[in-house]
């Protein structure tokens, strides 16, 4: 599948830039923006969803909540034994 991009432009300090390349000897300014600019946008995407869950919960009557936490600990110790086994 072919990807579209788009070329964008932005003013950075310098100080800013030369931190990041003294960080990152030989990495490309433009791979460090696509790294950045992804990171940001997974952590905007992962607010969004929090939130969206936070609204979700606020109308969710109480015994409801509990039994859905009851789930998410279950699970929470079911995945750790998972990985247990796996880590030996």
């Amino acid at each position: 599948m072919a990807t579209a991009t788009k070329t964008v432009s932005a003013r950075l300090p310098e100080s800013l830039l030369r931190e990041a390349s003294s960080l990152r000897p030989g990495t490309k300014v433009s791979e460090m923006m696509l790294e950045a600019f992804a990171t940001w946008v997974n952590r905007i995407r992962r607010q969004h969803e929090d939130d969206l869950v936070r609204h979700a919960l606020a109308s969710t009557p109480d015994d409801q909540k509990k039994q859905e936490r009851e789930l998410v600990e279950l699970a929470g110790r079911s995945s750790l034994r998972a990985l247990e086994r796996v880590d030996g």
